[in-house]
């Protein structure tokens, strides 16, 4: 109809350009067209298979799950978070499963912020944050990471962007889209400036076990004082590759996660049954993607990891800093006398090389793209070999 009207916040809202590339690159292998998006990995752990179809054939399968999450994929999530960080949860109090880290994130927010009150976001940062920030009738204030130093968070002038109505800090760490770790030292000073701010942190620690040359992720709400103002974000999308499954969760003090539970209770009531016990039994199991231990996952993509910079660091016109963390590359591309937005077009016509560009995540991505390095080093060598020799084609100053 064209004389419908929309509610004023679907003015900001525009279509995921990662889920338009996914969409330009199934229909161009639909065609028998070789891309390389370097996006493949091992199949979702069998175990988490085999405990959904038991599942599934049990009547509990085809009923609702508690609101909460199963009880069994909370509790393992509990035991999860003491293993790695040593945290302490209450399965019953603190812990929400969700449709995946987007519904925590969107149900965190509904619950944390209203019209007019303001979110602080990383720039460039995950491009699903801007989004789901405008869906809660709240306002998106970007704090630019420092560029010249590999996108440093900038912990001196975060209280500049601080106002009486800011409410949220909103982080992902591991960075999407540029690889970052946030250090210890960078954790404590970010949760003292909260604390003294009055804001709540929600992170997304979505590729929380994506950290190389010998690192250890560490979660902010593992810091003293920290647990109470922070809501955690992890989800079996990445490492275990259960995207599809929209397994996710979010972890935080009882006092805000009552109000989470309320939100996502009357929003899509509980994730689907089978998937959750899925996504518990993957958990006990210490196996992800392949049905690979993660520590041999984390080794084989930091390898990986090692021959996309490589690769890239001999092109002419191309500068990267190594990434921390996650599996994305985020490649300096300004010297080109192109558009980023056009640099990853002419890249996914030319040599069929899908690349996200770095705008996508905010103005302050711009002259960047994003890559991934989930496939094997073979395919990754292939790929920027045909990068390279389109890239001879392009001026560059």
């Amino acid at each position: 109809m064209e004389n419908q009207t929309f509610a004023d916040r679907m003015r900001f809202i525009k279509p995921a350009t990662s889920q338009e590339l996914i969409a330009k690159v199934k229909a161009m292998r639909a065609n028998g067209i070789e891309v390389f998006d370097f996006s493949d990995q091992g199949a979702s752990p069998d175990i988490a298979k085999w405990a959904a179809i038991k599942e599934i054939h049990e009547p509990s399968g085809s009923a609702y799950s508690d609101t909460r999450g199963l009880q069994e994929l909370r509790q393992a999530v509990a035991k999860k978070k003491f293993l790695d960080q040593g945290m302490k949860l209450d399965p019953d109090t603190e812990i929400q499963v969700t449709v995946g880290a987007k519904e925590a994130i969107l149900s965190c927010l509904l619950t944390l912020v209203g019209n007019e009150d303001e979110v602080l976001l990383e720039d460039p940062g995950y491009l699903g944050f801007e989004p789901i920030i405008r869906l809660t009738g709240a306002k998106p204030v970007r704090i630019p990471l420092i560029k010249n130093e590999n996108f440093r968070f900038p912990l001196e002038y975060l209280r500049d962007y601080i106002t009486p109505r800011t409410r949220v800090l909103l982080l992902c760490n591991p960075h999407n889209p540029t690889g970052r770790c946030l250090t210890q030292t960078e954790l404590t000073e970010i949760g003292k400036i909260a604390r003294e701010m009055g804001l709540t942190v929600l992170i997304d620690e979505a590729y929380e076990h994506f950290v190389f040359d010998g690192r250890k992720h560490l979660s902010l709400a593992a810091l003293p004082d920290m647990k109470a103002i922070t809501v955690t974000v992890q989800t079996m999308s990445k490492i275990f590759n259960m995207g599809g499954w929209r397994i996710g969760w979010a972890t935080g003090p009882s006092h805000i996660m009552e109000k989470v539970h309320l939100v996502h209770t009357h929003a899509v009531t509980a994730p689907t049954t089978f998937a959750q016990s899925g996504a518990a039994a993957a958990l006990e199991s210490g196996n992800a993607e392949g049905n690979q231990p993660i520590k041999s996952i984390v080794k084989r993509y930091q390898s990986q990891r090692d021959v996309m910079m490589r690769e890239l660091s001999i092109i002419p016109g191309i500068s990267c800093h190594a990434p921390q963390g996650t599996f994305f590359m985020f490649p300096n591309v300004s010297r080109y006398k192109i558009s980023t937005d056009s640099m990853s077009d002419y890249l996914l016509e030319s040599c069929n090389v899908a690349t996200v560009p770095g705008s996508a995540f905010g103005s302050n991505g711009s002259g960047y793209i994003r890559m991934v390095f989930k496939c094997n080093s073979s395919m990754i060598s292939l790929g920027l070999s045909r990068m390279a020799t389109a890239l001879e084609r392009l001026d560059y100053a």
